[in-house]
């Protein structure tokens, strides 16, 4: 390589870099207004947790957690 080349080569690879990242915001905050929108038409009352618990599943070389909420509410008291 060149010595003329390492300076582009670099800037190209931080363009790259900085495009990855903005696909990746652009993706998160676009999920998360979607998912707004489909929410926004629920109704909502009070509730109460009974019970919660948080089972760990260990695969290969990662871990992974699966969350369990029991609640209860009423409608129309």
């Amino acid at each position: 390589m060149t010595p003329d080349r390492a300076p582009r080569r670099g800037l190209l690879f931080l363009l790259l870099l900085l495009a990855i990242a903005a696909a990746g915001l652009i993706r998160l905050f676009a999920w998360n207004m979607v998912r707004g929108l489909m929410a926004g038409g629920w109704s909502t009352t009070q509730g109460r947790v009974q019970f919660g618990s948080v089972v760990e599943h260990p695969v290969r070389f990662i871990r992974y957690f699966v969350a369990t909420i029991y609640y209860s509410y009423s409608v129309k008291r």
